[in-house]
């Protein structure tokens, strides 16, 4: 009896191990996309430019620069999990159309940027990205907005929540990603947030400290990022907030407002 019970404890915590967030969840994290040149080389009338930012030594990020003559703000994208900057290239260039110059760049190993992903990678990306606006573009901090969509809101709002900016935008955000872990595989509620990759990046440090003007645009019906977190996120910004509620059609990267959910979740057409 004892050796069983050894060789089934055994078991438990071996699966325990194996099983944990810092080996498995890290490696569906992020899923890089490398360079396509077909995809890269698409026709558009909104004219971008190469720039390679540097981040660590011999480490470059590659980036696309929208430069709108005038504008107003610029908007440093982070993009999400998966593809790399040509898929979100439409993004992009909605801002420019409205009259915002745009950086839309990739994180490392993602497209042409060097290095591997990670979660600390994430941070020192924005982090270089923000800094190359500043110093290279000139862009005062009151006239930089950083958006981010899915993956790229924790790294938007953990930049924002450390260097002051004129507004975030927050496509499809979450509160951090443990917790989006723990909604995608219930087995990960038996691990500590510290198990996690860190830092343990998410929007709802940026709500809690800064009084930054924030927008939020959800879609209700998100079966990976639950629109409970934009819900918590509303409720937790100290400063000039607004929430969408949208049904978003992959196939042209359009946002469609749908109806106000109701007067308690904040969020309206």
């Amino acid at each position: 009896m004892r050796r069983t019970i050894n060789l089934s404890l055994f078991f438990f915590v071996t699966l325990y191990l194996a099983a944990s967030p810092q080996l498995f969840y890290s490696r569906l994290e992020f899923m890089p996309e490398k360079y396509d040149s077909a995809k890269y080389a698409a026709k558009s009338d909104v004219k971008s430019k190469d720039v390679y930012i540097p981040v660590l030594k011999g480490t470059k990020l590659h980036a696309w620069y929208f430069q709108v003559p005038r504008s107003d703000y610029t908007v440093i994208m982070h993009h999400g999990q998966g593809h790399n900057i040509s898929w979100f290239r439409p993004s992009a260039e909605v801002f420019a159309r409205a009259g915002a110059s745009v950086l839309l760049y990739d994180y490392e190993g993602f497209g042409l940027s060097e290095g591997s992903p990670s979660n600390l990678a994430m941070r020192r990306d924005a982090e270089a990205c923000y800094w190359y606006v500043r110093k290279n573009l000139g862009v005062a901090p009151e006239h930089i907005v950083q958006c981010g969509i899915s993956l790229g809101t924790g790294a938007a709002s953990d930049i924002a929540a450390r260097q002051p900016c004129g507004g975030v935008m927050l496509v499809s955000p979450y509160l951090r990603l443990s917790k989006v872990g723990k909604h995608i595989n219930p087995f990960f509620h038996l691990y500590p947030d510290s198990a996690f990759p860190q830092p343990d990046l998410g929007s709802e440090e940026l709500v809690s400290k800064r009084a930054v003007p924030i927008c939020i645009i959800h879609g209700d019906n998100d079966p990976i990022l639950p629109v409970s977190d934009a819900d918590k996120l509303y409720e937790l910004a100290q400063g000039p907030k607004n929430t969408f509620a949208c049904r978003m059609d992959v196939t042209s990267v359009v946002l469609v407002p749908v109806p106000r959910r109701s007067a308690k979740s904040g969020l309206q057409s």
